[in-house]
């Protein structure tokens, strides 16, 4: 199957976070593209996400907050 390749033929392992990452020579291939990508459109050295202008939104249905 062609997704197996990306886990070196290992279809079912339950290590922990393993099935989000691929291995192997296919997911490689794939990262590379993306770096190569990243750096034609600019998009390295992207600043960090400013998350002190976030606020919750405020519940419109009277729901209290649970912590």
């Amino acid at each position: 199957m062609l997704h197996d390749k990306g886990r070196e033929r290992r279809r079912n392992d339950s290590n922990f976070g393993s099935q989000m990452r691929g291995s192997g020579a296919r997911a490689d291939q794939i990262a590379s593209l993306f770096r190569l990508f990243r750096k034609k459109y600019g998009l390295e050295g992207l600043p960090p996400l400013d998350v002190a202008k976030f606020r919750p939104p405020t519940p419109r249905s009277g729901q209290l907050h649970l912590f």
